[in-house]
């Protein structure tokens, strides 16, 4: 795989497949959501530990964001070495609680049956991209120490320039082979993830989001009726009441 395709290319791809297929599953799932979520509901004695998993990813991302939104504020809080120190011992930390919730939410979400095997296929390959890519990110901040400042020199940059659709791939092609992996690794779990079991969740809170937001819009826009019409009742001009 060249850098050309795996970090130019590649995102894109990764994205655009992501989408296609989370947008069409949502179009042939919605006239059965209902049976589905039973499905799911059902056949998910092992939700809490992938709840627990999807916990620590939060984190995980969050922390990226913050890399990426706010670089020169990571900055300015690693200037001080103690506080360096802090945040490099609390991505380690979640690194491993992230590697562990992972062994845990593999063992249930895997041991569970499902009546379709393209589906067990695609959640067994997202859960050992995900392995691939908290061991890589573990070994990183191991062996590649600080890398909460010079990931915001290198990385962020990157992820920028493929966000204004001008990649450059000179500042990744250089990183070290487990920095590289873990970049594509996050690529490769893009694709995959709209195939699996969790997207379905996704998909179904989706729905019931829309379902509410649009239910909460219908009520906002009744109850400025209702004031607009108390206010400027257009009965009170054409029957006005006699005065006493």
């Amino acid at each position: 795989m060249t850098d050309e395709f795996a970090f130019k290319l590649a995102p894109y791809v990764a994205l655009a497949l992501s989408s296609a297929a989370l947008a069409a599953r949502y179009v042939l799932a919605r006239p059965r959501l209902a049976e589905a979520s039973r499905h799911i509901r059902g056949s998910w004695p092992q939700a809490r530990g992938v709840r627990e998993f999807g916990l620590v990813v939060t984190l995980v991302v969050a922390g990226h964001l913050a890399g990426l939104l706010l670089p020169q504020r990571v900055l300015a809080w690693n200037a001080v070495p103690v506080r360096l120190y802090l945040l490099e011992a609390c991505d380690l930390a979640v690194g491993l609680a992230a590697l562990l919730c992972w062994a845990v939410a593999a063992w249930r979400y895997l041991a569970d049956s499902t009546p379709s095997a393209i589906r067990h296929v695609a959640d067994t390959v997202f859960f050992a991209l995900m392995f691939v890519e908290v061991v890589s990110g573990l070994l990183t901040a191991i062996l590649y120490r600080w890398a909460s400042s010079w990931a915001v020199s290198t990385l962020t940059p990157y992820a920028r320039s493929l966000f204004y659709g001008k990649p450059s791939a000179a500042l990744v092609s250089g990183m070290p082979f487990v920095v590289q992996v873990h970049i594509v690794t996050t690529f490769l779990l893009l694709a995959v993830f709209p195939f699996t079991r969790i997207a379905a969740l996704l998909i179904r809170g989706f729905d019931h989001g829309q379902v509410l937001l649009f239910r909460m819009a219908v009520a906002q826009v009744r109850a400025a009726g209702a004031v607009l019409t108390r206010r400027y009742n257009p009965s009170a001009w054409v029957w006005p009441e006699e005065e006493e």
